[in-house]
């Protein structure tokens, strides 16, 4: 109990910074030609933008996106080659994690891969410079 009320005093500043992270990723990978698309509701992008714009105030921290490439062992040798980003698929923590999932979107019969990741406490920039050196495996 004492350690859950000691991390409810800095919550606010923590939720804001993996926000305002996982915002500065999102909008610099959109930019990416490795990327075909970027998976976060705070891209005026997103297509239900306005309906997040008219119910939420924030975002969090968890988005994903949508290599070029759908071969799953390039992906595999990206999430391995980050340095910051650890592997996992658990969020709520304040250490940056990514994760290639396949998914099937409804109505379709194959597989579609995606990058998840989750922005944690570190600095944007580097977080980005991690990514960055890391987006050779999806060319």
């Amino acid at each position: 109990a004492w350690l859950l009320t000691r991390g409810l005093r800095t919550l606010e500043l923590r939720l804001n910074r993996h926000e305002s992270t996982a915002n500065t990723i999102a909008e610099w990978l959109e930019q990416r030609p490795e990327v075909e698309q970027v998976n976060h509701v705070s891209l005026s992008s997103f297509p239900q933008h306005d309906l997040y714009a008219k119910y939420l105030r924030g975002s969090g921290g968890l988005f994903s996106f949508v290599p070029k490439t759908q071969e799953p062992a390039k992906l595999k040798a990206f999430c391995d080659r980050l340095k910051i980003f650890g592997r996992g698929v658990s969020w709520g923590g304040f250490e940056s994690l990514a994760l290639p999932l396949a998914t099937t979107a409804l109505g379709t019969p194959e597989n579609h891969w995606v990058i998840r990741l989750y922005c944690g406490l570190e600095e944007p920039v580097d977080l980005i410079l991690d990514i960055e050196q890391a987006l050779v495996e999806l060319e």
